[in-house]
């Protein structure tokens, strides 16, 4: 084994094996601040480094350390996991305050929207958890640990990209990476054997067509690129790009008398959604309150007809016209006429 490797080698379990220390700290010593214990856990990550660095330019043999290394490795990683799996077990991940539950949507944070989604099924989030522990508990014996290292890759990238893109706080993002880093070189340790059941060209499997190359190669450009056709055939969704949006109120008339929501018990209208797919939505001052249904545009003449809360709501029927980034609706819902001033909505 190569200097370097050693070195890498050295790195990456300490670093393992420290996250798990200061987690551990983290979790279970809250009276201890937060300081002392990741302070504990980088003096504990150069000491271990520096340990076995010097134990390698001393010693020839380096296969016990190895070994002892590789072996801390996978007990570290798999200790972790193992952890997280048990904490989805007993209701410690995923849990969002009843009280944002019932903010709407657009309103709650992408992080507590993630965690929403992942513990409203208490059987997901278990399912999620045992396969953690499953893959760790393959890491602990030579001859699985390739297996488990395949089993916990995608459950980690998936973990990485979630926490990349829903943008939970860097320590996370680096926890994730840490094992990923660590899963890696734990496959590579059976490099050949990967390779020979990749690329060994004398390693073939049936031919499923007994056809020519090119006919071959002619199926599987279609099977690549003829999904994306029938995708493409479907577009545009948003048929009305210029008015999707979410829009606010800013002067209504109702039968020619201003009407303005003075508290929020008044069911005045105060917001208008366009989406896409000809959806439209008034909002009354409330979620509670709202007319739900499609559109139909043609000439500046628009035409809204309800499916929520019930079909037999009166159709809007009118003009709408667009100037300087406002919208303003002007027509008849039943009997009653509406002037409709609108301007993109500001949280």
């Amino acid at each position: 084994m190569h200097f370097i490797q050693k070195i890498m080698l050295s790195i990456i379990s300490g670093l393992v094996v420290a996250k798990v220390l200061s987690r551990i700290g983290l979790a279970c010593f809250k009276f201890v601040p937060s300081s002392i214990i990741i302070s504990i856990s980088i003096i504990f990550l150069l000491f271990y480094v520096f340990y076995f660095i010097r134990k390698a330019k001393k010693e020839l043999d380096f296969g016990k350390l190895y070994k002892l290394q590789l072996a801390m490795l996978c007990g570290a990683v798999a200790f972790d996991l193992i952890t997280f799996g048990w904490q989805k077990i007993y209701h410690l991940q995923f849990i969002v305050p009843l009280g944002m539950l019932d903010l709407p949507f657009t309103e709650i944070d992408d992080v507590s929207l993630m965690w929403a989604f992942f513990g409203h099924s208490y059987p997901f989030t278990v399912t999620i958890g045992l396969l953690q522990m499953l893959g760790s508990f393959l890491l602990l014996f030579s001859k699985t640990r390739l297996l488990g290292v395949f089993m916990l890759l995608p459950i980690l990238v998936t973990i990485l990209n979630i926490d990349i893109f829903y943008h939970l706080d860097m320590g996370v993002i680096l926890h994730a990476l840490i094992l990923i880093i660590a899963l890696l070189y734990l496959g590579f340790q059976d490099f050949e054997q990967l390779q020979n059941f990749f690329f060994n060209q004398k390693l073939k499997t049936s031919d499923l067509l007994e056809l020519r190359q090119t006919i071959k190669t002619g199926i599987r450009v279609g099977i690549l690129f003829l999904p994306l056709v029938f995708v493409l055939l479907r577009l545009p969704i948003d048929k009305n790009p210029q008015l999707t949006g979410k829009y606010q109120v800013q002067k209504i008339k109702m039968n020619d008398v201003n009407t303005t929501a003075k508290s929020p018990y008044d069911s005045t209208l105060t917001r208008v959604y366009f989406d896409i797919g000809n959806d439209i939505v008034f909002d009354f001052n409330t979620t509670e309150r709202r007319y739900i249904g499609t559109y139909q545009l043609k000439n500046n003449q628009i035409e809204a007809k309800w499916h929520y809360p019930s079909k037999d709501l009166p159709i809007f029927r009118g003009k709408i016209s667009l100037a300087s980034n406002q919208i303003l609706l002007v027509g008849k819902m039943g009997k009653d006429s509406l002037e409709i001033h609108l301007k993109p909505f500001k949280p």
